[in-house]
């Protein structure tokens, strides 16, 4: 990974680990605590949709 870390997602029991790109530690994106923060970089489009979410 670089030392920059990743996410870690698990849905249905499917465990998926996404890298966290270096611009995006550069640009200082934290990722310390469940919740969700658009930190985009220029260009970069997403659009996501939650539903029946329990905790």
């Amino acid at each position: 990974i670089g030392g920059h870390g990743e996410i870690t997602i698990i849905f249905d029991g499917v465990t998926t680990s996404i890298p966290i790109g270096k611009a995006h530690r550069e640009q200082g994106a934290t990722f310390d605590r469940f919740g969700i923060f658009n930190n985009p970089l220029c260009g970069d489009l997403i659009e996501v949709y939650f539903d029946d979410i329990m905790i």
